[in-house]
Order: C-alpha cells, then structure tokens, then sequence
C-alpha cells in the first residue's frame, strides 16, 4: 500500500495557544500537508468523534488523509483513511479483519517491536522518540539517529521518524534511511505554518 505522503501531523490541541486546532490543521492542509493523526486522549468518545467529524471534513476538503489514534471504532464511524496503534495498542489481525483497506501505522521504539509490527501487517512506522520532546519527557529517552538507521534498515515498510522534529533535523533523519517524519510541536506551535511547512518540504524533498 503507498503511503504518498513524508510529513505527517500529529495533534495537540493543549499546544493551539493562538488559534483552534481545526483552523491550525486546515492552514497545514493549505500549505500541502497530506495526512494528519487526531490523537487527543484526553477527550471522551463524543468529544472525540465531533473533532474528528471536524477534521474529516477538513481532511477530505483538501484531498487528504485522515488517521485515527488507537480506536478502530472511530475509524470506523468516521470512515477515515487509517488507524495509527501503538506498541500495545489493537492487534492489527483485528483492525484487518474489520477495517479492510485501511492504512495502518504502528508506533514502536526499538527494532524488535519494529520487525514484529512489520510481521503483523504495519503499513508503517512511527520510530521515536529520535530526539528529546516535551510529550515523552520522562517517559521515554531519545533514541538517537542510530537506532533510527538501524530500525530503518531493518524493515521493508516505510519509517517515519518521530520526536523533537524540526525541518533541519527532518533532513538528517532522511540521511539516516527514515521515509519521512511526523510532527506535533513544530507545526502546532509555528508562528507561521505555511513557511514552517515549506521548510518541512525543502528537507523531505516532498510532503
């Protein structure tokens, strides 16, 4: 399955400090932006699926793709493009068994759990945290730029690096065999999303 698209959005609504998260993902969606993933744990199940509902419409708008965070019933209800599942998150037989022809990203945080993912039927990768971030601080330590080489090489499906990702560091990531990146901060938290965007696009060669 193509994955067509390098720069992937991942949301955060607590980090819109000047604007809505819908408006923020709608300027992304302008700037080029082909695939954003509503991960807001903290609402509840309506809560969530009136953001998605938001985002759907938004995402389908621009001829984009929408990815909903470890709920196969919202991607269901939303009919949105893919599901990304964590380390744990729903066995991915089951996501195919239900949502046939859906994108599936799967995050991991070493090569193990990449190879096994990978065997289970993983679309993709998230890989991360590759550098220090504010929404792993203290969870989980930055896995450098070699176990991002060492992940990537290690599997056949496209790798996304996450984690402290700016436009420069998005570049050395590409150097280091991953297929892309995802990004919450740098673009939430951008004073200007479509130069900070086309920065994203000048080191992935593409979004």
């Amino acid at each position: 399955m193509n994955l067509n698209f390098k720069l992937y959005l991942i949301t955060d609504r607590k980090l819109c400090q000047e604007s809505s998260l819908e408006e923020i993902v709608r300027q992304a969606l302008a700037a080029g932006i082909k695939a954003v993933q509503l991960r807001e744990k903290d609402l509840n199940t309506r809560e969530l699926f009136e953001t998605g509902k938001n985002l759907k419409n938004l995402t389908d708008e621009y001829q984009s793709k929408l990815f909903i965070n470890d709920r196969l019933d919202l991607l269901l209800s939303l009919d949105a493009a893919g599901i990304q599942i964590p380390e744990d998150g729903i066995p991915i037989s089951q996501i195919k068994s239900h949502a046939a022809g859906k994108q599936i990203g799967a995050s991991v945080h070493s090569i193990d759990k990449a190879l096994a993912k990978e065997q289970e039927g993983a679309d993709f990768l998230l890989f991360g945290p590759v550098f220090e971030t504010e929404s792993k601080k203290g969870i989980l330590e930055p896995q450098g730029l070699s176990n991002l080489s060492e992940v990537a090489a290690s599997v056949k499906v496209p790798v996304l690096a996450v984690g402290g990702i700016t436009p420069e560091r998005a570049e050395k990531c590409l150097q280091h065999g991953a297929a892309g990146a995802a990004v919450i901060s740098a673009i939430l938290k951008s004073k200007n999303i479509p130069q900070t965007i086309s920065e994203f696009k000048h080191a992935l060669g593409e979004l």
